[in-house]
């Protein structure tokens, strides 16, 4: 399921918004302004696409820059990498934590 999920606890539904980055002053990206960014869909990438963006991302532990993160998030969310790379750093750097402690989590 892409964004937010529906679970049901006892007879009542609850919206799951834990990889769903809130934007305080909305984000304007080619025209359309965003006020949360959902990278939900980073449940649904493989170890290809990981394997694919660290080819492209150089240096020794390319999983811990930011470049990786954004290319990530790039992938999950279906946006064109321009949308994180023009961004503003302290929004950047959120979709950075969010793909690092997703991606490092134990299952």
């Amino acid at each position: 399921m892409m964004g937010n999920e529906v679970t049901t606890t006892e007879g009542r539904e609850e919206v799951k918004e834990e990889l769903v980055i809130p934007v305080k002053s909305a984000y304007k990206f080619e025209g359309k302004n965003y006020d949360k960014i959902d990278l939900a869909g980073i449940k649904n990438i493989k170890a290809i696409d990981v394997i694919n963006v660290c080819r492209e991302v150089p240096g020794i532990y390319p999983e811990y820059t930011l470049e990786f993160a954004l290319k990530i998030a790039a992938v999950a969310t279906g946006k064109p990498i321009e949308f994180f790379e023009q961004m503003p750093p302290f929004l950047a750097m959120k979709i950075k934590k969010m793909v690092s402690n997703f991606l490092f989590e134990e299952e």
